[in-house]
């Protein structure tokens, strides 16, 4: 249902003399709505004009940038979104064998997307958890065709000013890092093909003052006082802090 706001925009627009296809085109209403609309005015309208936008609520709530930067690290490592008939649907993969992380995901995606139903699908090996909801692209703007190391997914302007570099450390190595343990030693790494992403990557060590090595396509993290400050941050895949 239409709201009285809009109906009243339609009534000025024709009054100004435009036709029903401009005030269509203005509006963003469509033309047989904007035709049933002159000549048999609704009765009643819903109160808002719009959802409430989350891109702005989430700009504005420095309660929600932990969590946004952290699906956003799991969505540029292992998300995918595409376009339903009348919405968007994200999902995320991760491996089936992390339960406590799996259950982790779900709570911050549920966090950000209050109204929606957070879905899980079990494969042989992985999880899906996915979403459905119309403002998704707004949100993940690095949305587009094909893979995303073919693509440019560098951050937009508003995403850098709320980032939380361990945040979005995390979610990045929950979804393409991996940690490693064998025999008293033990080193994280994170390898992607996207040079966008390695480079976030990168940046958030250096905000957090981690040392790294890098070289084909890897990301290591293997000095002592590194590793165990990565650890105190983000913990591994079985651990979550």
């Amino acid at each position: 249902m239409r709201t009285k706001e809009e109906f009243e925009l339609v009534t000025e627009l024709k009054q100004e003399g435009k036709n029903n296809s401009e005030i269509s085109r203005i509006t963003k209403i469509p033309r047989g709505t904007v035709k049933d609309w002159i000549n048999n005015p609704p009765k009643h309208f819903v109160d808002k004009l719009n959802k409430e936008s989350i891109k702005d609520a989430l700009i504005y709530n420095k309660d929600m940038h932990s969590t946004y930067s952290y699906l956003l690290g799991l969505y540029l490592g292992d998300g995918y979104i595409n376009k339903c008939e009348r919405t968007f649907r994200m999902r995320i993969a991760l491996d089936k064998k992390y339960g406590a992380l799996n259950e982790y995901a779900k709570s911050r995606m549920q966090e950000l997307f209050k109204e929606n139903k957070i879905g899980i699908v079990n494969y042989k090996n992985h999880i899906n958890i996915s979403v459905y909801n119309s403002q998704i692209t707004e949100l993940f703007p690095q949305h587009g065709k094909g893979v995303k190391h073919s693509r440019d997914v560098s951050l937009k302007k508003w995403q850098k000013e709320l980032v939380v570099p361990k945040e979005l450390l995390r979610g990045l190595f929950h979804s393409d890092g991996c940690y490693y343990f064998s025999r008293g030693y033990d080193f994280y790494k994170f390898d992607n093909k996207s040079n966008d992403l390695l480079e976030l990557f990168k940046k958030c060590c250096d905000e957090l003052d981690i040392e790294y090595t890098y070289g084909e396509d890897i990301v290591r993290i293997y000095k002592r006082n590194s590793v165990n400050k990565l650890k105190n941050i983000i913990g591994d895949k079985n651990e979550i802090k």
